[in-house]
């Protein structure tokens, strides 16, 4: 399969949010299994990688073996049904990285996997020319790297009302905290 990665990066001073984000890396994913599997299915999934050295990994060559039991059970081409999948292998990245999948069919798998993630450099050399580095590409703009393309626009903007949302609540959640641990202290009086 083919995928992107896109990494969050501190902003410049006096910007808006305290962020922006890198122009993607594309990556090439390759499988292989052996063992039982009954049916088929496809997934879509969006992998958080939380911490800059699981991002950085993603800048060359990794190969994962893991055993691996899994079911999947989605909504059907074209139909808005909820999908599920489910994947009890051990297979981690870091351990602040997670990912959320969407399925569609019905498969049940029992197997040895290994996965192959490596940098898709056709892809990367046709957006950014030979010269820029997979590091390059994910360091942003402040390392020479070209900025992202415009097709990324919307999935920025979107990543940006969910972080934005989100640390709204985190705020609130701290706020209500320091209340209580207020009136704890005005009770203890």
């Amino acid at each position: 399969g083919h995928g992107f990665l896109i990494a969050k990066l501190d902003s410049p001073p006096n910007s808006p949010i305290p962020w922006q984000w890198s122009a993607p890396l594309f990556i090439d994913i390759s499988s292989i299994g052996i063992g039982l599997t009954l049916g088929y299915t496809e997934f879509e999934t969006i992998t958080v990688l939380d911490d800059s050295e699981a991002v950085q990994s993603f800048t060359k060559s990794m190969i994962e073996l893991d055993s691996d039991i899994g079911a999947a059970a989605g909504s059907k081409a074209g139909v808005k049904l909820p999908s599920t999948a489910v994947n009890l292998g051990k297979a981690s990245m870091s351990g602040k990285t997670f990912s959320y999948s969407l399925s569609k069919g019905v498969m049940v798998d029992l197997s040895l996997t290994g996965l192959k993630y490596s940098v898709d450099e056709r892809r990367c050399h046709a957006h950014y020319g030979p010269s820029i580095s997979p590091a390059d590409i994910i360091a942003g703009p402040a390392a020479g790297a070209p900025p992202p393309p415009d097709m990324m626009t919307e999935l920025y903007r979107v990543l940006d009302q969910i972080l934005i949302e989100f640390y709204k609540d985190m705020q609130a959640l701290d706020d209500a905290k320091m209340m209580m641990k207020g009136e704890e202290r005005k009770e203890g009086m």
